[in-house]
């Protein structure tokens, strides 16, 4: 077989890169290879710890990002001219030996801008553009039950709902969340505001199987059985004009797991035991799904314990796009106020526009390049706390509010394991006073 001309790789942070050289023996030294991936989404997977130990983990296009040929080349603007020879940047900034060989794509076609803001302020450096087309991003704007009715279409909803482990399974679920999905879902479809939405533009993610499961079965007995329902790693690369999340997790709990807390099998403390929720790529996936609407539904003062999701639930209360259970959060953003942090929703996206144009030279850049990391560590950019508002909500802050551990968990194939995390053992489990067995219970809702 004659080599081919060109050899492009879709989604290629997934792919293992002994997995990607295979096609390489297709190519010879005129093959122009593409590698298109997001290095700050769902990654490969590898669920063995040595393998994990010595970096089998990351892909061939996670490790090209981090040598300082393809650090020098994001530096340099996109629209540098590409030669067939892979491009001279004499013109660019860089030196006529300076190879092009890396650009980050910033149009957004997808989101609503404000959706789209969260994403590019974590872990994009604010450098995203909305690009959508309007008739389908602003659908949902004057959805009746947004408390934000200015072109806001996010909701962070509060549950304190309460989460249960299911004995002979590895899975929690949370009838009260799963309620409130459903009647969410039913709220939407019967509204007069958004009269062209229909079952196929809804989806649900929920971090674990059985979750995932109460929501099929009860969108079912209610004739909505196209709302599709699945993990993070079911929509990678997916989109729905209305995303809704479910986080499950109510309780702070420590659990055993390999390669979790202090060594293999030590007691994690991390107070949230999930992937998700303590993983940045799969934030990131989730919250860049939608196209006109998120709805978050979750316990507010629990996820408030962990970095990007207390960004995202600020971000919301700061543009009264908060409703449910009241929570610290909001006392801290009005305290905020009361003594002159914040500012407005225009002047922080102004203020994140204006940090976007600064360019990180690659001397600047972490040593690993870890962007995730570096977006979770500065911050949502359009809020730009003072360092006041900064020091009432570390005050605030519940002593069991933050915790270490956790991190990115290989999803699991198994109907009776957690989809996001680690599985887990009903032995295992630190239970608390009033913990209980669910065994079927939750079909009685049906």
């Amino acid at each position: 077989m004659p080599p081919f001309s060109h050899i492009i790789f879709d989604e290629s942070c997934q792919a293992l890169e002994a997995e990607a050289f295979v096609p390489l023996q297709l190519a010879d030294a005129r093959t122009a290879v593409v590698l298109a991936g997001d290095p700050l989404q769902l990654g490969a997977e590898v669920h063995s710890s040595v393998a994990k130990a010595i970096g089998l983990h990351i892909s061939w296009q996670e490790r090209l990002l981090r040598t300082d040929l393809y650090k020098a080349s994001l530096a340099l603007p996109a629209h540098a001219a590409i030669s067939p020879a892979y491009g001279s940047l004499a013109d660019a900034g860089g030196s006529a030996a300076s190879p092009h060989v890396a650009i980050q794509l910033t149009k957004n076609y997808r989101s609503h801008r404000k959706l789209l803001a969260v994403s590019s302020a974590l872990f994009y450096e604010g450098s995203l553009q909305p690009f959508a087309c309007p008739r389908t991003t602003r659908a949902l704007e004057r959805w009746e039950l947004l408390p934000n009715q200015s072109g806001f279409p996010l909701l962070f909803y509060g549950v304190r709902g309460r989460d249960v482990f299911e004995q002979g399974h590895s899975s929690f679920f949370n009838v009260d969340e799963a309620a409130k999905c459903v009647q969410i879902i039913q709220q939407l479809l019967a509204s007069r505001t958004v009269p062209d939405l229909s079952t196929n533009d809804i989806a649900v993610i929920a971090p674990f199987r059985k979750q995932v499961v109460i929501l099929r079965q009860l969108l079912r007995a209610r004739g909505l059985g196209a709302v599709r329902v699945g993990s993070v790693d079911d929509y990678q690369g997916s989109e729905e004009k209305v995303m809704i999340i479910s986080t499950v997790v109510s309780r702070p709990r420590g659990f055993f797991a390999d390669g979790v807390g202090e060594g293999s099998g030590g007691r994690s403390s991390a107070p949230l035991p999930l992937g998700i929720l303590r993983s940045a790529r799969r934030f990131n996936v989730a919250l860049s799904r939608a196209k006109a609407l998120t709805v978050v539904v979750g316990n507010p003062d629990l996820l408030a314990g962990e970095e990007n999701w207390r960004e995202l639930l600020v971000y919301a209360i700061e543009n009264n796009a908060y409703a449910g259970c009241e929570c610290s959060a909001q006392r801290e953003v009005a305290a905020k106020r009361v003594l002159g942090g914040g500012a407005t929703a225009d002047a922080k996206e102004r203020a994140m526009r204006a940090a976007a144009a600064a360019d990180q030279s690659p001397a600047d850049a972490p040593e690993d390049d870890d962007r995730a990391a570096v977006g979770a560590q500065r911050g949502l950019a359009v809020r730009h706390h003072a360092s006041l508002g900064r020091a009432v909500r570390a005050a605030a802050q519940p002593a069991d509010g933050d915790g270490d551990g956790g991190g990115d968990f290989a999803p699991e194939e198994e109907d009776d394991q957690d989809e996001w995390g680690a599985e887990v053992d009903p032995d295992d489990v630190v239970w608390e006073e009033g913990d209980q067995f669910f065994d079927g219970a939750w079909r009685l809702m049906l």
